[in-house]
């Protein structure tokens, strides 16, 4: 995987923010919770109308790494982690929050008829990404900024210690997440990665 596509996954899924205050030269919006929230799950909330929905993830600590002793030389050793409180972006940044940041000359421009602007904003290079976030966090008076590896994994772990999220199989994947499985494999015979499933879906 490159370094700009690993960037893009990380952007499409996240944008970090410390709830420590940040110097504001103007007047910043004021936060507000999004409803509704599903039961269990932590209090979601933005910091402006055309900004991420965030959560509140509480310090903790967490095993990182290669805890099934099947992955790749760089995820070793298994090593304890700890994590201080941060919020994260609930859901993917979609066009229309990417919008917001082009409408200001922050970001560039999404081509015209990219499709619903309630789709994730794709095809982001590492230095649109910093833009994206330096406009975020002008926007909003908080410091925001793409999470660290520790933060993604610790997060999207939620206590767990699988493989993946939803179990230890990875042929479970087609019902559980979008990956490059036997639809993309088929469009796209050049690339050496599949996982053996289908989700009918070549491209996402």
């Amino acid at each position: 995987m490159t370094a700009r596509a690993s960037l893009q996954w990380v952007l499409a899924l996240c944008a970090c923010a410390f709830a420590e205050a940040a110097s504001a030269q103007h007047e910043a919006c004021v936060p507000t919770r999004v409803d509704p929230t599903p039961p269990g799950a932590p209090v979601a909330f933005r910091d402006c109308p055309d900004t991420p929905v965030l959560v509140t993830i509480p310090a903790g600590r967490f095993r990182m790494g290669d805890l099934l002793d099947n992955g790749a030389s760089y995820e070793k050793p298994v090593h304890e982690v700890s994590v201080r409180r941060y919020a994260l972006g609930r859901y993917e940044i979609t066009r229309a929050e990417w919008a917001a940041c082009a409408l200001a000359k922050g970001c560039d421009e999404i081509p015209a008829g990219a499709g619903d602007p309630q789709l994730p904003v794709t095809d982001v290079s590492w230095d649109q990404a910093q833009r994206y976030v330096a406009w975020l966090t002008q926007r909003t008076h908080q410091p925001y900024r793409l999470p660290s590896e520790a933060e993604w994994e610790y997060a999207v772990r939620a206590g767990s210690e699988t493989q993946y999220s939803w179990g230890n199989v990875v042929e479970f994947a087609c019902q559980n997440a979008n990956g490059f499985d036997r639809a993309g494999r088929k469009a796209h015979p050049q690339w050496d990665w599949q996982i053996e499933c289908s989700d009918g879906y070549a491209e996402t």
